[in-house]
């Protein structure tokens, strides 16, 4: 291989790199991912089972997946209590064993103190809540 090519190749596996290096950079430090501990109100369950809750931040926004298995199609109200003023999003929840994504903007978060998701089966009837744990939350937020 002459001298020019051995130059060329060097320069684009070095390009590669730094690039690849940038790519991981970013995704660190814009994809945090973490386990929201929950507690669940005295009323909850009526054949639903939540696994487990975990939020990452993405760009400037944060999702919120709820792993779940229902018995039958529900909805959901995730929202800061006590009224939603800041944030109320309503999610289906099809019966079955799932996730659900709620996406809200970290704007948004910055603005409540508490968020609670309420459960319920299609006629609107409540079958329980969970109450986020927001210091953990806090914690993915700038």
């Amino acid at each position: 291989m002459n001298k020019n090519k051995k130059s060329g190749l060097i320069i684009a596996v070095t390009s590669l790199l730094g690039l690849l290096a940038a790519v991981v950079l970013f995704t660190n430090s814009h994809s945090q991912q973490i386990d929201i501990p929950f507690t669940s109100s005295a009323d909850f369950g009526h054949g639903l089972t939540i696994h487990k809750v975990w939020a990452q931040s993405v760009g400037t926004n944060v999702e919120f997946h709820i792993d779940y298995t229902s018995d039958v199609d529900r909805g959901l109200s995730f929202f800061d209590p006590p009224n939603g003023e800041i944030l109320s999003i309503q999610k289906n929840l099809p019966a079955g064993t799932g996730s659900v994504v709620v996406v809200t903007s970290i704007s948004s978060l910055q603005k409540v103190s508490n968020l609670t998701v309420n459960f319920y089966i299609p006629a609107r009837e409540l079958t329980g809540r969970i109450f986020l744990d927001f210091p953990k939350i806090k914690k993915i937020l700038p």
